[in-house]
């Protein structure tokens, strides 16, 4: 809900503008003030600041002129400065303020020359960095070929800079935190009077309002050291910059622990304690210190008291128990020693015996403490248990192999259901011995069905570990790119670590279109492709199914609209770049309210070029009718003056935000969902699966025809009602429904009995209770890879 309505315009243009734009022949240090800096909350959290308005929604007039207006439902845009978010107004909440602060702004002569107007459409573009004077240049790919923009910095705040077009009339933003020290600096200089105090200190406010702490601590000790009478007001401000600085250590720390990232977590905090840090950073810092002192000596006690325990059982309890001793020391982890909690416990109970203890301790690291067992018997048969999953998964093509493994796991006491769910997810990744090293891209390549090639290549973040919970990027690259350059656009490289390493996400780049291809042909290899190397990965490496994201670029963006939209049931969310909402995606558009969206744009990016100007408003209405008609959680980003880019400078907000985000529960979905399909091989939709689709779907369909006189998509549904009746509508004839219904237990009672309507029709053959059935649990999983949605039974309909 809205912290506010939205307010007329004339209401909103009788606020007090303290922050006057001028063009200033000379350099000058103004200290100014924000006419408004409102605080807009996204559903997910996250905070945007800036001036917030509301708009119509996302038509190409409401976009490029911030149109504003009252509606029903009105989108909320809070502009930056740099860039504007357009978010649904039913999900963000909007805190207006005025800001009263003030904060330094310098401005930088300008080049004065007559300039003819710039590109309406801004292409592709290559540019040079930023010099000393803040001048770089622009090399833009239009139809009529390339142009050349020659650029200035004219104007620096702590959040944004303004640069200004020196041979055309085009004025941008970028964020600050994007120019390197050495040019800020200079800049700054030029910008200033080293003579003036007042300049001096601007320089320092300017540097802790961008959250650049060593170069205020800097600037703050020249400016004592040139102006000893200063030193009575600036000593005080030392010790609250470095506490500062290490607040924002500190999270870093945090962040590095949730990346699974805890040797750096280490070194940071330890580094802390050899500085003059804060009291309440230092204590923060001993907290996490200790948790990691208390970890290692529980790991070395773990290693000493098993070797213990087992000296003291029987030869042949000690023969069953030898082989699994190094195994489980070796996948020994700071995040696994939880699995040991009962066996840490146990070591102080004198009424437990060895065996016992051990039981614990070996039953707990397989099925987690929950499950943990005191019976030796019963833990060793869990461990052959688990052998006995990790060779059913490797046997391929086998059925009468994986028979043989089913029908062995079934005879083992103590093996239930329950702890082979539990088991699951705890699993060591086989597949994958030879793992590759953090931030060096492997490449994998297999045959699927019909001999389909498929291809992909990953790189893993720092200090990976199979122990961790990864979440992942399926990144879909642009074209002329490499999947090599598309993962270090999103990862980086082992020596110079991006955003997907620093955060611990895993990054997926699937081969899904031809090399040369130029645009998007949405073919369904390509969703073949996209999902078999998503699959395959999670098979091979420790991705959290749970937290999969999709993005890309361009032919990539295309793409991420529309395999999302065919797949809602297996992202947390997708991020498409300068792409466009076209074809099946328009017709899809209701499958967008199972994730969450993060879509960023360029003002003047035009995604079906001049050859087809209308693109951009079909995709922009369909976005609006995704959002608003169909209650999607969009964030639609749009860098103000800009137009085909790869908004690098992004990344940072895009996986803040992807950071609260997971996929739905099929608990959250029960009670009522629905699906559209407009393709023959969609047949998979969270607990249902068609077992064949009409013949329809496989009709080619005819862009060129209005909408009206298309395909039209038809519709999966399910809904569980009362005492386990299920209402499931599957695309078919009444005659010809088939489907399989997939059950467990977040959201189906295995304690009662089962009904089933199928297409409107009851199933006279289901009206019994469902036994939970291991070798569903383990071919879906088989197939699918998923750890964190196991299904504990298969119903055929």
């Amino acid at each position: 809900m809205d912290s506010r309505s939205p307010q007329p315009a004339r209401d909103r243009n009788r606020r007090t503008k303290w922050l006057a734009v001028a063009v200033f022949p000379l350099a000058a240090v103004l200290m100014v003030r924000l006419a408004v800096a409102d605080l807009a909350t996204l559903q997910s959290g996250i905070v945007v600041e800036g001036k917030a308005d509301a708009v119509h929604g996302l038509d190409q007039r409401t976009v490029r002129a911030g149109i504003k207006g009252q509606l029903p439902e009105p989108w909320w845009v809070v502009d930056d400065g740099v860039r504007r978010y357009f978010v649904p107004s039913r999900l963000t909440q909007v805190e207006p303020r005025l800001d009263l602060s003030r904060v330094a702004e310098f401005t930088l002569p300008r080049t004065i020359r007559s300039r003819p107007k710039g590109p309406d459409v801004i292409g592709s573009s290559t540019a040079t960095p930023f010099d000393e004077y803040g001048r770089r240049k622009i090399t833009l790919q239009l139809s009529r070929g390339p142009v050349e923009i020659h650029q200035e910095i004219t104007r620096i705040r702590p959040d944004y800079v303004e640069v200004t077009g020196i041979n055309y009339e085009w004025t941008t933003g970028l964020d600050t935190r994007l120019l390197p020290d050495d040019v800020l600096q200079s800049l700054l200089k030029r910008a200033s009077d080293g003579n003036k105090v007042d300049d001096r200190k601007a320089i320092i406010g300017l540097y802790l309002d961008a959250r650049r702490y060593d170069e205020a601590r800097r600037e703050l000790n020249v400016l004592i050291q040139e102006h000893p009478e200063l030193k009575e007001w600036g000593a005080p401000q030392l010790p609250l910059i470095t506490e500062q600085k290490y607040r924002a250590a500190i999270n870093e720390v945090q962040r590095r622990r949730k990346a699974g990232q805890h040797q750096l977590a280490y070194l940071i905090a330890t580094k802390a304690l050899t500085e003059d840090v804060p009291a309440d950073s230092l204590l923060q810092c001993r907290d996490i210190l200790n948790e990691y002192d208390v970890a290692r000596e529980n790991g070395g006690q773990i290693q000493l008291l098993l070797e213990q325990y087992e000296a003291e059982l029987t030869n042949e309890e000690a023969a069953l128990l030898r082989p699994l001793r190094p195994q489980l020391l070796s996948e020994l982890h700071v995040e696994s020693l939880p699995r040991l909690a009962p066996f840490l416990r146990a070591r102080l109970d004198k009424d437990l015996s060895a065996a016992q203890k051990l039981a614990l301790a070996y039953s707990g690291w397989v099925v987690g403490p929950s499950y943990a067992d005191d019976n030796l018997q019963v833990a060793v048969n869990l461990w052959n248990a688990r052998f006995l999953v990790l060779e059913y998964l490797r046997s391929g093509d086998n059925p009468l192999l994986r028979e043989g493994h089913l029908a062995e796991l079934k005879k083992l006491e103590g093996v239930t259901i329950e702890r082979l769910a539990e088991m699951i997810p705890l699993l060591p990744h086989v597949l994958e011995q030879n793992l590759p090293m953090p931030g060096v891209p492997r490449r994998y390549s297999f045959p699927i069905e019909d001999n389909l090639q498929v291809e992909y290549a990953v790189t893993l973040p720092a200090e990976y570990n199979p122990a961790h919970r990864y979440p992942a990027i399926v990144a879909l690259r642009r074209s002329g790119m490499t999947l090599e350059e598309t993962l270090r656009w999103w990862a980086g490289t082992a020596e110079a670590p991006g955003a997907a390493m620093t955060r611990g996400y895993i990054v997926i780049a699937p081969e899904f279109a031809a090399p040369e291809t130029q645009e998007y042909d949405y073919d369904i290899p390509a969703h073949r492709r996209v999902m078999a190397a998503l699959t395959d990965a999670r098979k091979k490496f420790s991705i959290d199914s749970d937290r999969v994201f999709i993005g890309g670029h361009q032919l990539g963006g295309d793409a991420t609209f529309d395999i999302a939209l065919a797949h809602p049931d297996v992202f947390a969310g997708a991020a498409p770049f300068v792409g466009r909402m076209d074809r099946y995606p328009r017709f899809l558009a209701a499958n967008g309210s199972y994730f969450p969206w993060y879509i960023v744009t360029g003002e003047r990016h035009l995604p079906g070029g001049t050859q087809d100007p209308e693109a951009l408003g079909r995709s922009l209405a369909s976005i609006n009718s995704m959002a608003i008609r169909h209650r999607s959680d969009v964030t639609y980003c749009e860098y103000k003056a800009r137009g085909f880019e790869s908004y690098h400078e992004e990344l940072p907000r895009l996986f803040d935000w992807m950071d609260t985000h997971r996929r739905k529960s099929l608990r959250e979905i029960r009670d009522d969902w629905e699906v559209s399909v407009l393709r023959p091989t969609n047949k998979h939709f969270f607990w249902v699966t068609a077992k064949e689709l009409p013949a329809k779907l496989s009709e080619p369909i005819n862009w060129s025809r209005p909408r009206e006189q298309n395909a039209q998509p038809m519709k999966f549904t399910g809904n569980i009602g009362l005492e386990n009746t299920m209402y499931v509508t599957v695309p078919a004839s009444r005659a010809k429904a088939s489907a399989e219904i997939w059950l467990a237990p977040s959201f189906f009672d295995f304690e009662k009995r089962l009904k089933v309507h199928l297409n409107r029709q009851q199933s006279s053959a289901i009206n019994a209770l469902v036994e939970p059935d291991p070798a569903a649990l383990l071919e879906d999983f088989r197939i699918r890879g998923d750890r964190q949605q196991l299904f504990w039974a298969k119903v055929d309909l």
